[in-house]
């Protein structure tokens, strides 16, 4: 958590660097391969979650959508994308990253969440599961993601 709070202070005093350049650098810097192990492992992938929620909740983005809102938009489609990749790798991962997702969801414009964020392939995936197989993050997501839509999409 001391990373997160960290990170974030850094990211909002330090606004000349580029959100997209933070996100690759966070990536890099806690890279999970093949020959990370148990208690490596778990740090990498907290601390990337950590990363890409201080990225979401430091405000930066909302700035960007609103500024230029393809750019904005692209970066929080991929965010989505890069949260789920590490929510599908261990289970213990599922519930902040929907958590992470939902801010991100309330803090972007409606049209970002219907043009892109919805159109992130894993995103797509989880939306398909199957309520009943047993994945509770899942099924919130689903639902909370329901709330945002118009009431004309809601079929």
């Amino acid at each position: 958590k001391v990373f997160a709070v960290a990170f974030t202070m850094v990211v909002v005093a330090i606004s000349c660097i580029e959100l997209d350049a933070l996100v690759k650098l966070s990536e890099e810097l806690l890279e999970i391969t093949s020959s990370t192990k148990g208690q490596e492992a778990r740090e990498g992938l907290l601390g990337r979650i950590f990363a890409y929620g201080a990225l979401v909740r430091c405000g930066r983005l909302e700035v960007k959508t609103a500024a230029s809102s393809d750019k904005g938009a692209e970066l929080a489609r991929d965010l989505t994308q890069s949260i789920l990749m590490l929510a599908n790798k261990k289970c213990f991962m599922c519930e902040p990253a929907v958590a992470i997702i939902l801010d991100l969801v309330d803090r972007m414009p409606r049209k970002v969440l219907l043009t892109r964020i919805l159109k992130a392939p894993i995103l797509k995936e989880w939306l398909q599961k199957d309520p009943r197989s047993g994945h509770p993050d899942a099924l919130l997501l689903a639902l909370k993601l329901f709330e945002k839509l118009p009431l004309e999409t809601r079929n």
